[in-house]
């Protein structure tokens, strides 16, 4: 039976048996199903949890106790299928295994390496991978393996003819299971075990069949799962071609959110890269976005999951009263949907992630305050409603009132020279310092983005911004952002320059700044006409910042350099730097110190790798911030290690602190956990204080945590965990100088 619905697919997914979904609390609550079908939605996606023990368990089971994500009882998957159908809405249900107890066993097993028979990173033990072709139980293991597997999806292919399901899938995101050709890198495949499997479902289902497969088959061909997958389609005669699809659409999170019209032309190249040619090699097989979805973050372009839980606070650095995330998200899922419509027929629907089953009040208080891939609530249900055919939301999103603006958005003409980097305009800019230091690709203190120079300035040094000769003709107004780490009395003067001349005496930046004060941990911006730095209106070819008054070394930050052709509004402060912390000077931060790692885990202290999850080594002289050692960690998806100690008063506290390196390659995402002693306290993404959405390779950037953040409620607290917050391997990072600073010596 092939899947030819008779009317668009309008598709959300719930998810499987966790959060609001959970079936010892779920209510199946009708302001749920009443705000699907407010929505338009006509199918649902669930998903029911399968397990194994670890590496050497050869047996697939439901267990509907004792693990994080249990199956649900067939009673109650019988109840939620009748509700949706009930509601007019059809049922696609999938199988998907969770591992979540396994990943921790003595023998480790995550749901990726399921089925793979070459483990080579040094986490297992030979004798204790039954999935390598050699192992001497090898063939027992995978007989039984397929054979209990084959066994669990009959079982709920049973319940879901009984129960009128649309679509079945036999798995989500196990590739090393669904290969049906052997490859270079393995040998093997399971195309029989696979056929055998179908053929015995459809004596129990008699509705279309699919996978779950996930992106990376395609995107990520380092990986070597192509050519076993790509035809696993008709090699093992299923129905449906189904994605889990978190596509990557850009290789480095934006400032701000991509428009709709490039976001386009990225899901144009994934459609004539990947579903063109599906759709062309598979003629009659529809091909869905079985799993879909996008954080409202700005990371999310290039991780789908990017900050996924953690808090949603307002970011606005287009100045237009929305959350920038949110718009990112929105303007991906538009793109998305316009694509779809200039290839008809090639992907018929989207079932989009993290649509709990919850009332308006449950999602209120339990999900809303999160980043997550939901479109509830966020700008992007507007476009699903739009595309759904739904009506407008009754309560539309307002802009928050121009007084909040966190980034003011010029108008007119821009020349923009500085922007993480010099810019394609500001091409052909170059730095030239006297007396002070320039980092023009800092990340430790930003305004937007991932960058901003940070620059070192003795009195009387200063720093040049260097061009060829340009025609300041065009424009009317210089904008720029500073801030300040220093306290007491800052000068900084600023002009243009041609030929080595300035073209005016310096002016005191703090006059262009509302207050006419350079405040500490504060970005400011500074708007200054070009007719006060330049009166003749002749060209330029230099941007001159110099220390003018104030003793010792000043560290300030300037990011966002741009020529506007039309008058601003007035300047104003904007937001305080991404680690603001109460003024100490060096000498009493160092008094105040109470390390948990410098060289080595302080006394008290233990540091470790949470089983299975990847490797640490604590005396790492490869990359080191300060002294001998770093922590060299190597992560794998969603992995962390654990600072544990026996109890921690926080209280006594004013912030952590230590610092990042993202080692050879970069790109990681990093959050860190408080937990006390039953539960975690909190989840914080370490971008929210750097400022960059990911490391950078080679960079160290510092980290610092205000406790009222760590631990708003002063919870007895007994470890802090360093994650990788990805669906990716981390790689190598660096970890270094971990240290709690005391409200007092």
């Amino acid at each position: 039976m092939i899947l030819e619905p008779t009317e668009p697919i309008h598709a959300v997914h719930m998810g499987g048996n966790v959060g609001t979904n959970r079936e010892e609390n779920n209510t199946l609550p009708a302001d749920y199903f009443e705000y699907l079908r407010d929505m338009n939605v006509n199918w649902v996606g669930i998903s029911v949890a399968l397990h194994y023990k670890d590496s050497m368990d050869s047996t697939v089971e439901r267990v509907y106790s004792g693990v994080i994500t249990k199956t649900f009882t067939d009673d109650f998957l019988r109840k939620m299928i009748r509700s949706f159908h009930q509601n007019g809405i059809c049922v696609y249900l999938t199988l998907a295994f969770e591992s979540n107890e396994a990943e921790e066993a003595e023998h480790p097993l995550y749901r990726k390496h399921l089925g793979i028979p070459v483990r080579d990173d040094g986490r297992i033990q030979p004798e204790f991978w039954p999935w390598a072709i050699d192992h001497p139980d090898h063939d027992r293991f995978v007989a039984e393996f397929w054979q209990t597997y084959t066994d669990q999806a009959v079982h709920f292919g049973q319940l879901a003819e009984e129960e009128g399901v649309g679509l079945y899938s036999l798995g989500t995101e196990t590739e090393g299971l669904f290969r049906t050709r052997p490859s270079e890198e393995w040998p093997n495949d399971f195309r029989d075990e696979l056929r055998t499997m179908v053929a015995y479902v459809r004596d129990a289902f008699n509705g279309p069949l699919t996978y779950d497969m996930w992106n990376i088959v395609y995107t990520e061909p380092q990986l070597g799962l192509r050519p076993g997958s790509e035809h696993m389609w008709e090699d093992a005669g299923l129905d449906v071609i189904g994605f889990s699809a978190y596509f990557p659409l850009a290789d480095c999170p934006s400032t701000t959110a991509i428009p709709v019209e490039i976001l386009e032309e990225r899901w144009e190249k994934i459609f004539q890269d990947y579903l063109l040619p599906l759709h062309e090699a598979n003629p009659g097989r529809p091909i869905l976005f079985t799993e879909y979805g996008y954080t409202d973050s700005l990371a999310s372009v290039v991780h789908g999951a990017a900050n996924s839980f953690t808090e949603h606070i307002l970011v606005d650095r287009d100045g237009n009263g929305y959350d920038d995330g949110e718009e990112m998200q929105a303007n991906i899922h538009q793109a998305l949907f316009n694509v779809m419509d200039s290839h008809p027929g090639v992907l018929d629907g989207v079932f989009t992630w993290d649509m709990w089953m919850a009332g308006h009040n449950l999602w209120a208080s339990e999900i809303d305050p999160w980043r997550t891939t939901s479109i509830r609530g966020r700008l992007a249900e507007d476009v699903f409603r739009q595309y759904y055919g739904a009506s407008p939301r009754t309560i539309l999103p307002t802009p928050i009132p121009p007084s909040s603006f966190v980034f003011p958005q010029p108008l007119g003409e821009t020349c923009d020279i500085y922007n993480d980097g010099f810019s394609i305009e500001g091409e052909g800019w170059f730095t030239h310092t006297w007396n002070s230091d320039a980092n023009i690709n800092s990340s430790k203190v930003v305004h937007s983005g991932g960058r901003a120079i940070e620059l070192f300035l003795q009195p009387g040094g200063g720093m040049d911004l260097r061009v060829s000769e340009t025609d300041s003709a065009p424009f009317n107004w210089l904008i720029l952002y500073i801030a300040s780490r220093e306290t007491d009395f800052q000068q900084i003067g600023i002009t243009l320059g041609y030929n080595d001349q300035n073209l005016s005496p310096l002016l005191d930046i703090t006059e262009y700044i509302e207050g006419g004060e350079l405040e500490p941990y504060k970005w400011h911006q500074v708007a200054i006409p070009l007719s006060k730095i330049n009166p003749g209106g002749g060209s330029f070819d230099t941007i001159k910042f110099v220390k003018m008054k104030g003793s010792g070394e000043s560290t300030v930050y300037i990011d966002d350099i741009f020529f506007v052709d039309k008058e601003v509004s007035a300047p104003v402060d904007t937001v305080y730097i991404p680690t603001p912390t109460p003024t100490l000077s060096p000498e009493q931060e160092k008094a105040r110190s109470h390390f948990i790692y410098e060289d080595a885990a302080e006394q008290g202290w233990d540091i470790h790798v949470n089983s299975g999850e990847g490797e640490i080594d604590l005396s790492s002289q490869s990359v080191v911030h300060n002294g001998q050692f770093a922590i060299e960690a190597n992560l794998d998806t969603w992995a962390s290690f654990t600072l544990w100690t026996e109890t921690l008063d926080t209280s006594q506290f004013l912030y952590l602190e230590f610092y990042l390196n993202g080692g050879p390659q970069g790109g990681q995402v990093i959050n860190v956990l408080t937990i006390g002693e039953e539960d975690v306290l909190t989840n914080l993404a370490t971008s929210e204080y750097t400022g960059a959405a990911i490391l950078l390779p080679g960079e160290w950037v510092m980290v610092r945590i205000p406790v009222e953040d760590l631990n708003p409620g002063n919870n007895p607290v007994n470890s802090l965990v360093i994650e990788n917050h990805s669906d990716n391997p981390a790689g190598t990072f660096f970890v270094d100088d971990i240290r709690l600073v005391a409200v007092s010596p």
